[in-house]
């Protein structure tokens, strides 16, 4: 596994530990838009093997939803089953329970009183993030040699230039994302508290 799957795991991983896989369902949709039952189990089985192998390792099932009622209700009483035989409390027994279990991200900010960034998970999605932001520069920086070339006519410069706008305006969209996530989690309230219902 490498790539994107691997880095989702591993922030998987970071949020909820390492316990916590074993009570999680992946579920697979769109049976009822199938063309053929082989075609989707075929898909199904890729995303066993490839995408969802490490989690299905560490104990996460998989079950279909065919957009009707009786899917449905059979992936409600997995989930309960899956949560009474995970070895971690129920659903039930969690509000009854003196000492809830809490999933790691949630003892990182709560008990720990760390904010985002400094929790596991917020180093790590920071480094993909700030990671994204330099590629991101470097291609504004060569789009802009592209564009000081003497050779360059003006719909090729056009088009460079829509392409660096686009990548400038998501840098700049991502600095706020990061800008956001530094905050406290009560400034990151009142902030989008303020923009909900000030316009």
């Amino acid at each position: 596994m490498a790539g994107t799957p691997l880095r989702n795991l591993e922030l998987f991983q970071k949020i909820c530990g390492p316990r916590w896989f074993s009570r999680v369902l992946l579920v697979t949709t769109k049976w009822d838009e199938v063309e053929s039952t082989e075609t989707g189990e075929l898909r199904e089985q890729e995303l066993r093997s490839d995408f969802w192998k490490a989690m299905i390792d560490r104990g996460s099932q998989t079950i279909r939803h065919y957009n009707d009622r009786d899917s449905a209700w059979r992936i409600l009483k997995l989930i309960l089953e899956v949560s009474e035989v995970s070895g971690l409390p129920t659903l039930r027994e969690e509000k009854t329970s003196p000492q809830k279990q809490v999933i790691k991200l949630q003892k990182e900010t709560a008990d720990k009183g760390k904010t985002l960034p400094k929790t596991d998970v917020g180093y790590q999605l920071y480094s993909q993030m700030n990671e994204l932001e330099r590629k991101r520069k470097g291609f504004i920086e060569k789009l802009d040699k592209q564009m000081a070339g003497a050779n360059v006519d003006q719909d090729y410069r056009r088009i460079l230039q829509d392409q660096r706008n686009q990548l400038q305006q998501e840098s700049d969209i991502a600095a706020g994302d990061i800008g956001s996530l530094k905050l406290p989690i009560a400034q990151r309230f009142m902030k989008s508290f303020k923009a909900k219902w000030s316009g």
